[in-house]
């Protein structure tokens, strides 16, 4: 089993109040403990922030509907499978695989 390491995402007071008046959610590699890390809010203001490991995730691309995120040795594409205004249990709006 690998030594699994903490990841911390400190954030400034207004931080998610700006990305719900933004309509924005976050995506962001660390390849020191070879995380993908998503960041937004939930309808009831609360932090979001789904974790996926990765070997060595290095650089992300995204669009509207997908993202890449470019790994040591991969390209992996991830594709929202939501319709346009479809919620998932009534808060999330994407949905990537």
């Amino acid at each position: 089993m690998t030594d699994i390491k903490t990841l911390i995402l400190p954030y400034s007071r207004h931080f998610l109040e700006w990305l719900h008046q933004h309509h924005v959610s976050l995506a962001l590699t660390t390849y020191q403990t070879n995380r993908l890390c998503l960041i937004g809010v939930q309808p009831n203001g609360q932090i979001f922030t789904p974790v996926w490991e990765f070997d060595r995730p290095m650089g992300l691309y995204a669009t509207t509907e997908r993202f890449y995120l470019a790994t040591r040795y991969q390209i992996w594409r991830f594709e929202n499978i939501l319709e346009n205004g479809e919620l998932l249990q009534e808060k999330y709006d994407r949905v990537y695989v």
